[in-house]
């Protein structure tokens, strides 16, 4: 995430801006933004409930600029969750 989180709001969302190298496929950019949204959610003490790209701009030579946000959700062990229990078990 770079230092310009929007912190704009939409009934509940919570929206992040991230860059990303412009080359980067469409289907990886929408992976790795799912994953960095799971990961603020998580530091955050919040469960995702939903996920959505809001835009994506040209931001500087070889770099675009993703907007991506969460709308939290009620308590629940999901696939992030579970994988993340996983592999703390799995390391003891």
């Amino acid at each position: 995430m770079d230092g310009n989180s929007s912190g704009r709001q939409i009934v509940g969302w919570q929206f992040f801006d991230f860059s990303l190298p412009g080359e980067m496929p469409r289907h990886e950019a929408v992976q790795e933004l799912r994953q960095r949204i799971l990961t603020v959610a998580n530091d955050r003490g919040d469960f995702v409930g939903g996920f959505r790209i809001d835009r994506r701009e040209a931001y500087t030579e070889g770099w675009d600029r993703w907007t991506a946000g969460y709308l939290p959700g009620p308590p629940r062990i999901g696939r992030f969750q579970r994988h993340m229990t996983e592999v703390r078990a799995s390391s003891r």
